[in-house]
C-alpha cells in the first residue's frame, strides 16, 4: 500500500498479537455527522479469516484458547517507516462466525467500539450530590465513578459553563434511578458549547468552547482540492523560530523535508494564500509572513504554524445549499429559567423556523449567550460541504496518505474546488467526523465537514483591549 500499512494488535490475556495478517476487511467511524449533533461511540468492524479458530471464543482448542472473550481490547494504526497514526482504540463485543459458500472458508466480524459504549451503558449515582461546578469538573466525577479498577487516559479541559448543582439525597434515602453516565456527559458538553469524545488513541477527551473559538489561529491540517493529482501536498512541521515572521524568509526544517515542493508558486500559511520563490531549504516570501501570523492582539506568538504546499485530490465530494441548518429562533433552558434569541430579517425572508436546546446551565446570562451563538451560525443560509471522499493512497501526493489518516476531531481542513466558468470556491472547515473503508488493497477516508466559524473571539486573558475581536461567551 503506497505510504504506509495497516496493522490491527488485539490483546488477549497478557499478550498483543498481531493479526493483521487474518484481516480481510476494516471499517471505521466515528465522530459526528454536523456540528449541532452529539457524538457517540466510535465503531469498528473488521472480517477476519477464522479458518483456524482462533477467533471464535467458545473454541478452548483454539490458538488463543479461552483468553479471547467479550471486552478483548483493540488497537488499529497506520504506520510507514517514519511515522504512524492512530485509526481506533476500543474493545470487541461481537464474534458472529460466518460461513460462506467457499469450501473450507470461515470469517468472523469482529465488532466493537471505543469508551463511549462503556459509558452509554454505565449509570452515574449521585446520591452525594454535587455542587455547582465547571463541566470539566462533572465529567471527571462521572469518568471516576464509572472506571472501576480499570485505567483510563483523559484529557479534559476545564470548561467554561457553570453547571447547576446536584442535590444530595437525604439522609438514609436510597438513589434507585441513576442518569445514564454517557447522556449526562453529553448534556454537560451541550451546556458547555463542547465537544466529548474518545480519541483515536483511546484518550478520553473534552473540549471546552474555546477550542472552537478564534478558528482564524488554528493550525491548518489538510487542503484538499481539484487542483490535479500532479500537484504534490506538503507540510512543515515546524519553521525556523529565528525568521519566523520577523522578515520575507523562512526556512523550512520540518518533516518530510523540501522533496517534491516546487521552486515557486503559491502555499498556504495560517490560512493566507501567499507567493514564494524556494532555494535550498530556505523559502522567500513575496512581502511578509507578519500580516498572517497566529497572533493575539497584544502580538504575541500563540503557536508556530506550518507550510502547505499543493492539495491532497479528493475523489468525491458532496455540496448542500438548503434549509436543513437554517434555524432564525433558538429557545434555550435549564433549570435556571430560559433564554431566547431570533433574527426578525430571516424570518421575514424565509418564515419563522424554531429550535430548542436544553442545558445544565446555573446562569441566566449563559442561556441568553448561548441561544444568541447559536443564532448567528445558523440564521441564514449557507453552501456547504458536509462530506468529502478521500482515498489517500491513489495519489502521488506527498506525505497524503499519513496526512488524511492522522486528522481528528476539531481539525482545521480547506477544501478548494474551481467549477466551470472560472468561479472558484475556498471553505475553511472543522473535521466533524471520519470514516474509514479498508480493505487490503486500498483505503477510502470520507470526512463529515461543517462551516469553520471564522469570527476572532475576544477571550479573557488572551486578548488586548484593542484588538478587533469581538467578545466570546
Amino acid at each position: 500500500m503506497i505510504g504506509g500499512s495497516v496493522v490491527s494488535w488485539l490483546t488477549v490475556g497478557g499478550s498483543v498479537p498481531d493479526i493483521s495478517s487474518k484481516v480481510r476487511g476494516i471499517t471505521i467511524r466515528r465522530g459526528r455527522a454536523d456540528e449541532l449533533d452529539r457524538i457517540n461511540a466510535a465503531t469498528i468492524s473488521l472480517r477476519v479469516d477464522n479458518r483456524d479458530g482462533r477467533f471464535d471464543p467458545t473454541y478452548d482448542s483454539g490458538p488463543y484458547g479461552t483468553a479471547l472473550d467479550l471486552g478483548a481490547f483493540i488497537h488499529v494504526f497506520v504506520a510507514n517507516a517514519s511515522t504512524s497514526r492512530n485509526l481506533f482504540s476500543g474493545f470487541l463485543w461481537e464474534f458472529p462466525p460466518e460461513w460462506p459458500v467457499k469450501i473450507n472458508d470461515e470469517v468472523v466480524t469482529l465488532g466493537g467500539a471505543d469508551h463511549m459504549n462503556n459509558l452509554a451503558r454505565a449509570g452515574y449515582y449521585r446520591n452525594g450530590g454535587r455542587a455547582s461546578e465547571v463541566a470539566g469538573s462533572r465529567i471527571e466525577d462521572v469518568l471516576e465513578q464509572t472506571r472501576g479498577t480499570a485505567t483510563i487516559f483523559t484529557d479534559i479541559d476545564t470548561g467554561i459553563a457553570i453547571l447547576e448543582p446536584i442535590e444530595a439525597t437525604a439522609a438514609g434515602g436510597t438513589v434507585t434511578n441513576p442518569v445514564n453516565a454517557l447522556t449526562h456527559i453529553q448534556d454537560v458538553a451541550t451546556t458547555e458549547g463542547g465537544l466529548f469524545y474518545v480519541k483515536p488513541d483511546g484518550t478520553l477527551r473534552f473540549e471546552e468552547r474555546e477550542q472552537r473559538q478564534n478558528i482564524p489561529f488554528k493550525r491548518i491540517a489538510a487542503v484538499f482540492g481539484d487542483a490535479g493529482t500532479a500537484a504534490p501536498y506538503y507540510a512543515t512541521t515546524t519553521v525556523n523560530s529565528e525568521v519566523y515572521g520577523i522578515g520575507t524568509t523562512v526556512e523550512l526544517n520540518g518533516n518530510p523535508g523540501t522533496a517534491g515542493v516546487p521552486a515557486s508558486g503559491t502555499a498556504i500559511y495560517a490560512g493566507h494564500e501567499i507567493t514564494y520563490t524556494l532555494a535550498g531549504t530556505v523559502l522567500t516570501i513575496a512581502g511578509t509572513l507578519s500580516p498572517y501570523l497566529a497572533t493575539t492582539g497584544g502580538g504575541t506568538i500563540l503557536s508556530l504554524e506550518s507550510m502547505v504546499f499543493g492539495e491532497i485530490p479528493y475523489q468525491g465530494l458532496d455540496p448542500t445549499y438548503d434549509d436543513t441548518f437554517l434555524t432564525n429562533e433558538w429557545i434555550v433552558t435549564s433549570g435556571a429559567g430560559s433564554a431566547s434569541a431570533i433574527d426578525t430579517g430571516s424570518v421575514d425572508r424565509y418564515f419563522r423556523r424554531t429550535q430548542s436546546r436544553e442545558t445544565l446551565g446555573v446562569s441566566a446570562l449563559e442561556l441568553n449567550s448561548t441561544a444568541n451563538y447559536l443564532l448567528g451560525r445558523t440564521k441564514s443560509p449557507a453552501l456547504r460541504f458536509p462530506t468529502i471522499t478521500v482515498m489517500p493512497q491513489q495519489t502521488a501526493a506527498i506525505n497524503a496518505l499519513m496526512t488524511v489518516m492522522g486528522l481528528g476531531i476539531s481539525d482545521r481542513v480547506i477544501l478548494k474546488r474551481r467549477p466551470p466558468g472560472g468561479r472558484f470556491w475556498r471553505q475553511d472547515c472543522l473535521v466533524e467526523g471520519v470514516g474509514y473503508d479498508i480493505t487490503t488493497s486500498t483505503i477510502q477516508a470520507q470526512l463529515n465537514l461543517s462551516p469553520a466559524d471564522m469570527t476572532t473571539y475576544w477571550i479573557l486573558g488572551t486578548h488586548a483591549l484593542d484588538s478587533t475581536a469581538i467578545v466570546g461567551y
